[in-house]
């Protein structure tokens, strides 16, 4: 017998910790891998935290003054985000909130990537690739 087969997943084969919904697009676009029990594979992810939190720095980056109303709307809806969500969406015409929109970037990036393909390009915040790079 040989040794143990180490399985990597998606987090250390792509190093995409920070490009939350990066993982899932790849799942999909090159495995097209189902989702499991409705979960995407980036909210299936160990790092999952810790990716959330340097992804939210990323778009606070990107867009500070879209981060910084909505935490203003967060405020005035008690703490509440996902009531937030639902004003902030109205107000912009139905668009998701900053970190959504961000996220589903990065998910259309990893399905790209996934293809075969390359990153969208953003100007300025195209996604590395591969990723590499360090976060914030």
């Amino acid at each position: 017998m040989g040794a143990p087969v180490r399985r990597v997943g998606l987090d250390e084969e792509l190093g995409c910790e920070g490009y939350f919904g990066f993982g899932t697009g790849f799942a999909l676009g090159a495995r097209h891998a189902p989702m499991k029990d409705g979960e995407s594979a980036c909210n299936l992810c160990s790092r999952k935290q810790g990716c959330w939190e340097r992804h939210k720095a990323r778009v606070r980056e990107q867009v500070p003054d879209l981060v910084d109303h909505f935490k203003e709307l967060v405020r005035q809806c008690g703490g509440d985000a996902a009531r937030a969500v639902v004003f902030y969406s109205a107000m912009v015409g139905g668009g998701p909130d900053p970190y959504t929109l961000v996220a589903a970037g990065n998910a259309q990036d990893g399905a790209l990537v996934g293809q075969g393909g390359k990153p969208k390009d953003r100007g300025p915040w195209t996604l590395p690739w591969p990723i590499g790079k360090k976060l914030p």
